[in-house]
């Protein structure tokens, strides 16, 4: 080993991380690819309906009008790509404002499972 001793070598991660700079920079990057993908994943279960429900910190969003919604502020919804916003966004300009929620399956790209999808986040007014 180069001529050292065992009793040389950094025993503990923080000798470790203090002696070479790219292994703490590669460690604080593991610590936040971690806490990221924890993150993605915080869902709980409702005991009543079985089904996967967001976190509170979620229903504090207020509802997208589509009405008077750009297509930046609709590409932030589940499923709505920029590309999809647009076409939800022209479609109300060529038609008129939406009636219902339910319109926004006329446009092509929008199913009932996608509609399903961000309809909690959406309001027609």
């Amino acid at each position: 080993m180069n001529g050292k001793a065992l009793d040389d070598l950094p025993m503990d991660l923080e000798q470790i991380r203090n002696k070479n700079p790219i292994i703490k920079t590669f460690l604080a990057g593991l610590v936040v690819v971690i806490i990221a993908a924890v993150a993605q994943f915080c869902v709980y279960v409702s005991p009543e309906q079985g089904q996967p429900v967001q976190e509170i910190a979620d229903t504090a969003i207020e509802p997208i009008n589509i009405n008077t919604a750009t297509v930046e502020e609709l590409a932030i919804l589940p499923e709505i790509t920029p590309h999809l916003a647009g076409k939800i966004v022209a479609y109300r300009k060529r038609h008129g404002r939406f009636g219902r929620a339910d319109d926004l399956l006329r446009i092509n790209g929008i199913n009932e499972e996608i509609l399903r999808q961000f309809e909690v986040y959406i309001t027609v007014e």
